[in-house]
């Protein structure tokens, strides 16, 4: 296969046309693809794994450039730090870069988050995609946050909430949903009436709102959130284009203290 036909697997899924924030964002599209790397960001450790890999696509769901284009930026702009050691490594080795966002949210990254977490079968609110919220059985909020831990091989979580506050009812603000950006869709959960949050990543803002709406939270991190979702993507882009796809799971951008 050739890089610009990527799209067939958009087009067979029923994920056309896609979003203002996704598309092809570095290298040639007519490059022979000999291999496909999926991954939440393309950092500088995430392109040389694909290198590594043989990989010269790679599939991105979140944004190459630092700052972004939806913060104002420009490409040029941006061409010092972060976005000039990862464009130094794409053309080093030829890598062809494509960001699949919202396709992907809507396709699985959403309903893979709620299977590792044992959730099924949600209350819809307005919009079936977003709105969703999951009734399960009565449990203290200190076993929750456990459970969270366990399926999500995360030893450590941010949580906030009466530790012994029955939940009966949990929302979902995945990957970035529960930044302060997005304040709309964790007051959207409130109004659903969720007990608790389980979140990708979150701010002090929305912990506050949640706070004092009575509401307990639960951040995971926004690539944790959304690694196995991505994952399933890989396993179906393979499936589907029958080429090698490596999937390359990026983890937490930060240690905790004691284990420096």
């Amino acid at each position: 296969m050739i890089a610009s036909e990527l799209l067939s697997f958009w087009q067979v899924n029923r994920l056309l046309p896609l979003a203002d924030d996704e598309g092809f964002r570095f290298g040639r599209t007519d490059t022979e693809v000999s291999g496909m790397q999926v991954c939440w960001k393309p950092t500088v450790d995430a392109i040389e794994h694909a290198a590594a890999c043989g990989c010269n696509l790679i599939v991105t769901h979140e944004e190459l450039n630092f700052p972004p284009a939806y913060a104002g930026a420009d490409f040029e702009t941006g061409l010092c730090g972060a976005t000039a050691r990862r464009v130094k490594s794409l053309a080093r080795h030829h890598i062809t870069v494509f960001r699949a966002h919202s396709s992907l949210d809507r396709f699985c990254v959403l309903d893979a988050f709620a299977q590792t977490l044992g959730l099924a079968n949600p209350r819809m609110g307005g919009d079936d995609y977003a709105q969703r919220v999951y009734d399960i059985p009565p449990v203290p909020f200190r076993e929750l946050c456990g459970r969270v831990s366990r399926c999500m091989d995360l030893p450590a979580l941010r949580v906030r909430g009466d530790p012994d506050k029955e939940i009966r009812r949990v929302g979902l603000p995945w990957g970035g949903v529960g930044i302060s950006a997005n304040a709309n869709f964790v007051q959207d959960f409130i109004r659903l009436s969720a007990d608790a949050l389980i979140g990708g990543e979150c701010e002090e803002l929305p912990f506050l709102a949640a706070r004092d709406a009575g509401v307990c939270y639960i951040e995971t991190g926004h690539a944790a959130s959304e690694n196995p979702g991505l994952r399933f993507a890989a396993q179906r882009l393979e499936a589907h284009f029958g080429i090698p796809v490596a999937f390359y799971a990026c983890g937490r951008p930060w240690t905790l203290l004691e284990a420096l």
